[in-house]
C-alpha cells in the first residue's frame, strides 16, 4: 500500500490468536470491526485454529467512510461502506456489550 494511502479499518483480525480489543472508540472506518476467516488473507495459519478473539465494552459508532478508499482488486475494496461489525465465516468469539449506532448499512453483518 502506498504510505500517502489511508485504507480505513477499525479493527481487522484475520490470523490471529488471543486477542482483546476493550473499551475503544471504534469511528469514521469503512467497517469498523471486520473478522476475517484464514482465506480472506490469501493464506491458511500455521497453527489448527485461530481463536479466542475478544471483543467488549467498545463503542463503534459512524462508520460510513466513502468511497472506500482500499486499492482496487484487493478485499478491502469490495467492503461495503457502513457497517460496525462484520463476522466473515468465523464463529465462536467473544462479541459483547458492546454498542453499535450510526450505521449505514448494519450495526452488525454476518457473512
Amino acid at each position: 500500500i502506498p504510505s500517502n494511502l489511508i485504507v480505513r479499518q477499525g479493527f481487522e483480525v484475520t490470523v490471529s490468536k488471543n486477542v482483546y480489543a476493550t473499551n475503544n472508540h471504534i469511528h469514521g472506518n469503512v467497517v469498523g470491526i471486520g473478522l476475517y476467516h484464514p482465506f480472506m488473507a490469501g493464506t491458511t495459519p500455521d497453527y489448527s485454529s485461530y481463536d479466542n478473539w475478544v471483543f467488549e465494552n467498545n463503542l463503534v459508532y459512524d462508520n460510513n467512510l466513502m468511497p472506500n478508499p482500499a486499492p482496487p482488486g484487493t478485499f478491502r475494496a469490495a467492503l461495503f461502506p457502513g457497517v460496525g461489525l462484520l463476522l466473515f465465516g468465523v464463529s465462536n468469539h467473544t462479541i459483547q456489550d458492546n454498542i453499535f449506532k450510526n450505521h449505514e448499512w448494519a450495526g452488525v453483518r454476518e457473512c
